[in-house]
């Protein structure tokens, strides 16, 4: 039975509607986390230099909610290096992506060294938790087997109607590094016939609706073709039995070897792939058959739209770019980007999205995660000695700094410190008079309060004493027997 193109809208809608509530209400109706404190700086947190234009860019590039989510769901879970607040940190990430800056175009926003430090702890130390972040993310927030069946029925020509899917190969330009050296590869492994340099291949999968939903790893051009890639890939696990997944000629054997394999085979067959028709040999295409292959063709564009798209955003990633960086970095930048475009598209045009004040904070001025030391609740004695001093010792700089300009003076230096340390001394033996004369004054009062009372104890016990003769008299004239009896 089939649906009306309103009845397909309809239930495109609730669809979308059920993936929001699953996946998407949990983070935005999140407040800003707390950050432990975890390390220490020689400088309080400050503000990273030129930080509204990088917060401009960003805005401007990827939107308000994929920044918020990144920084509130993942980036708050640690406390990152650098003396600088958490959440530009991590705009700074965005913004190096963005921008495709290496670390010395850095420096008019951050010390080199420092980001280089950034860099290394986020791409490297944390690779592991980043990359699982990120799939869980991709896979799950943008897409399901029901909303691009919905979709694809709505939007494609009739003779490619149960297209779902896409997938094909992202070939990269970089540098070769000694480092690839020291794990094997040779520099010819990476060379690539399209790009006539080296480089890395990336296996995409993107689903009807321009999301991102898989990506494999990278690896180097020459020795990974697109096919062999497609099967170690295994991208039945981000394929449902509904699914028509939409590849180029050059997959065609190696789907074929997919299929042979026993799980894949349980539950997909060629029905779940479409590819252009091959040339025979000797044999010339027909009228119909070409024009079948040019909308083939115009249909598959799609996903290589896709990539100029990130190209455009992300100009680490520009056709142009060669990058100098070893291939699991390179791919977890590129699964980052990935998601921010993914959340750039839902934002901005596939789904009803509300964005509040909350999600925008982190373009407000001086904006950062509320901090928790858990060092604090068991602060001992000579700790609070040492805040007490210091605490003392910042008061009378303060007042020093505020003497110097309230003063404006042409007095040297150190005759200007001898001043106030001398009128400060004046202060405090004021002070401390004022303080004997109230101890005096509250002695004073203590000892006549204290007399007062001795008094009324006195004459309090003399009235005890009266009354309890007259009633011993009392009861001795009560025992007295009564004459005449």
């Amino acid at each position: 039975m089939s649906m009306t193109d309103e009845q397909l809208d309809n239930k495109l809608t609730r669809l979308k509607a059920t993936l929001i509530r699953k996946y998407w209400s949990p983070l935005l109706e999140t407040p800003w986390n707390t950050v432990e404190v975890l390390k220490y700086h020689r400088t309080v947190s400050k503000s990273v230099r030129n930080i509204f234009d990088v917060k401009s860019l960003i805005s401007d590039s990827v939107g308000t909610l994929g920044p918020f989510i990144f920084l509130n769901d993942f980036w708050s879970k640690h406390d990152w290096s650098g003396p600088y607040r958490n959440t530009e940190k991590g705009l700074l990430i965005i913004y190096q992506l963005l921008t495709g800056k290496t670390f010395a175009e850095m420096k008019p926003c951050i010390p080199q060294s420092t980001f280089q430090a950034l860099h290394k702890e986020v791409f490297i130390k944390n690779q592991a938790k980043l990359e699982k972040w990120i799939d869980e993310k991709i896979t799950t927030m943008f897409s399901s087997p029901a909303i691009r069946v919905c979709s694809a029925l709505l939007n494609n020509p009739e003779e490619f109607k149960c297209v779902t899917l896409y997938a094909d190969g992202h070939d990269a330009r970089i540098n070769y590094s000694s480092q690839y050296e020291t794990e094997g590869f040779k520099h010819s492994s990476f060379y690539s016939y399209k790009l006539k340099e080296s480089g890395l291949c990336t296996q995409v999968m993107m689903d009807i609706n321009g999301m991102f939903l898989l990506v494999s790893s990278s690896e180097p051009c020459a020795i990974n073709n697109d096919g062999s890639m497609f099967v170690a890939w295994k991208p039945q696990r981000a394929i449902a039995r509904t699914d028509v997944l939409q590849l180029d000629g050059g997959y065609t054997l190696f789907v074929i070897k997919l299929l042979k394999q026993q799980d894949v085979a349980d539950e997909f067959n060629t029905s779940n792939f479409v590819f252009p028709l091959r040339k025979i040999t000797n044999i010339d295409f027909k009228l119909g058959e070409t024009e079948y292959i040019n909308r083939f063709g115009a249909k598959r564009s799609h996903i290589e739209t896709g990539f100029a798209d990130v190209g455009s955003v992300f100009k680490t990633f520009s056709c142009n770019k060669k990058l100098k960086v070893h291939k699991d970095i390179y791919n977890l930048k590129l699964k980052l980007s990935l998601f921010f475009m993914n959340v750039r598209r839902a934002e901005r045009e596939f789904l009803p999205l509300h964005i509040t004040s909350t999600h925008r904070a982190w373009l407000n001025d001086d904006f950062d995660f509320q901090t928790s030391d858990e060092s604090i609740k068991t602060i001992s004695i000579r700790v609070e000695e040492q805040h007490a001093q210091v605490s003392e010792m910042t008061s009378i700089q303060e007042s020093f700094i505020s003497q110097i300009f309230a003063l404006d003076s042409d007095e040297d230096e150190s005759d200007q410190i001898d001043d106030f340390f001398y009128d400060l001394e004046q202060d405090n033996k004021q002070q401390q008079r004022e303080q004997r004369r109230q101890e005096e004054e509250q002695r004073r009062q203590e000892e006549e309060n204290e007399e007062e009372e001795e008094e009324q104890q006195e004459e309090e016990s003399e009235y005890n004493d009266v009354n309890l003769q007259r009633l011993n008299r009392l009861i001795q004239i009560r025992k007295s027997p009564k004459k005449g009896r």
